[in-house]
């Protein structure tokens, strides 16, 4: 999808505000779309890259909540679990990497999620 495309060429200049706002017209104008998980979970990174933790949880969060059985659901969970740290909630950050790890074993996510554990520890 071309609104993908213009979402990426803004996050990779380094416009996170513009590449949130196409991500998430992705995802209102083409929910079927193969494309739109990529772009929630996006709008998520875009939040994250500029330091708005309280919206990207939000946005990570609606990655499992919309797309299920995406593919971007354990990376999703493990940036929530960030951003519930970033935000100062250890408790829901720690939480939220046990349940990566328990989820989806041997995943590049469930070894992200140890890697965060271990650094809070």
């Amino acid at each position: 999808l071309s609104q993908f495309a213009i979402g990426e060429c803004y996050y990779r200049q380094g416009d996170f505000v513009s590449a949130a706002g196409g991500y998430a017209k992705v995802v209102m104008n083409y929910p079927a779309s193969p494309w739109a998980d990529d772009a929630q979970a996006s709008v998520g990174w875009s939040y994250y890259k500029q330091k708005e933790y309280g919206r990207a949880l939000s946005e990570f969060s609606l990655v499992e909540q919309m797309f299920p059985q995406s593919d971007q659901v354990p990376a999703a969970k493990v940036q929530a679990a960030r951003c519930h740290l970033a935000l100062g909630d250890r408790a829901a950050g720690e939480k939220e990497l046990r349940e990566v790890i328990q989820r989806f074993p041997g995943t590049k996510a469930s070894g992200d999620a140890q890697e965060t554990l271990a650094t809070i520890r």
